[in-house]
């Protein structure tokens, strides 16, 4: 049976105005510490049976993520993933060896056998700069960590290099969210804090009510990034980035993006560049140069192909960013959710 996910849509609709702040503490002084031991060793624990591709030696092509500097705590964006072959399906919880104030904890669980992914996260925070390594559980692989020295973050950022989709510390939205005709009043005010490296690419860390993400602004193309809970109890995350918006695009334009929902599937967004500069009334509100960004959603499903669920607009303001959004069922096309922006302040 195919399940619908408007809950998703209605998530991607809000978190192009929301994210999260992570305070970057400096390491100053001429006091060198001393480099800790592997404190300790890793463990494995759980009923799969499995191997990870180079063990007992180096990991085979490992896939390290974040920003790892001294002073500066770990958290999901920093991230390794490795390869394992399962032989036998069951739980798994796995802790790395300890070192530099690191460790790799990983745990969640196989539903089959064959070749499988396991996703990391780092906790901690780094004391000194260098290479460091570390073991994945009870005789797994290892790969090493390259921990640079603290630095201080730049002081000006141009937060509205993206005119259509400004990300300003100090921001303040409201919105009037509205679900099969159910309103509610929904307050997005943004903090930013820093930045983080997410496949070699820049960005900027945001904050607005409790929810986490990740935005990069590139030649008018905004980026937003972060993780998706893909496990069945919830503790495996997916990384995921998204291009929401390409502002020097020319109407007609297409680009789409893919990520995996909580139950595994394959959801696929296409993107398409639907008006530029036009006038548009959003609830009290007239703004005279918006850009409008039409999105298709659906599921990749196996044996079957790409089957559409929802169709949904944006329209971003210049100066302002996202005033406006509409979904709809795409079989029946009645429309579940709007989102109409009620008052703003961009300092």
């Amino acid at each position: 049976m195919i399940k619908k996910f408007p809950v998703l849509i209605t998530f991607i609709s809000v978190f192009l105005v929301l994210a999260s702040c992570q305070k970057e503490i400096s390491f100053e002084g001429n006091n060198v510490p001393v480099i800790p031991p592997v404190t300790t060793p890793g463990s494995t624990t759980g009923t799969a049976a499995f191997t990870m591709a180079g063990a007992p030696g180096n990991c085979n092509n490992p896939v390290i993520n974040g920003k790892y500097q001294v002073g500066t705590a770990m958290d999901t964006t920093d991230n390794m993933s490795v390869q394992v072959t399962v032989t036998t399906p069951g739980t798994y919880n796995i802790t790395s060896s300890t070192n530099n104030g690191i460790q790799f904890i990983a745990s969640g669980s196989f539903t089959s056998a064959g070749q499988k992914t396991i996703f990391f996260i780092a906790s901690g925070t780094p004391t000194v700069a260098g290479s460091f390594s570390f073991t994945l559980g009870s005789g797994g692989c290892s790969f090493s960590i390259v921990f640079t020295a603290a630095t201080t973050p730049p002081t000006t950022v141009n937060c509205k290099a993206c005119s259509y989709f400004p990300i300003c510390s100090g921001s303040k939205y409201q919105y009037l969210d509205t679900t099969y005709g159910t309103g509610s009043i929904r307050n997005a005010d943004i903090t930013t804090a820093g930045d983080t490296v997410i496949s070699g690419k820049t960005f900027t860390k945001i904050s607005s009510g409790g929810a986490l993400s990740y935005y990069n602004c590139t030649n008018g193309e905004s980026t937003v990034a972060g993780f998706l809970v893909v496990s069945n109890n919830g503790n495996t995350l997916q990384k995921y980035q998204s291009i929401v918006l390409k502002a020097n695009a020319s109407i007609g334009d297409t680009w789409s993006d893919s990520l995996l929902n909580p139950q595994g599937q394959t959801v696929v967004q296409k993107f398409l560049l639907a008006a530029k500069g036009i006038s548009h009334q959003a609830g009290s509100f007239t703004f005279p140069d918006v850009t409008v960004v039409s999105l298709q959603t659906g599921i990749d499903l196996p044996g079957i192909g790409y089957y559409a669920i929802t169709n949904t607009t944006y329209y971003y303001a210049k100066g302002v960013g996202l005033v406006e959004t509409f979904t709809f069922d795409y079989t029946t096309g009645i429309q579940f959710y709007h989102s109409v922006i009620k008052s703003y302040f961009i300092p």
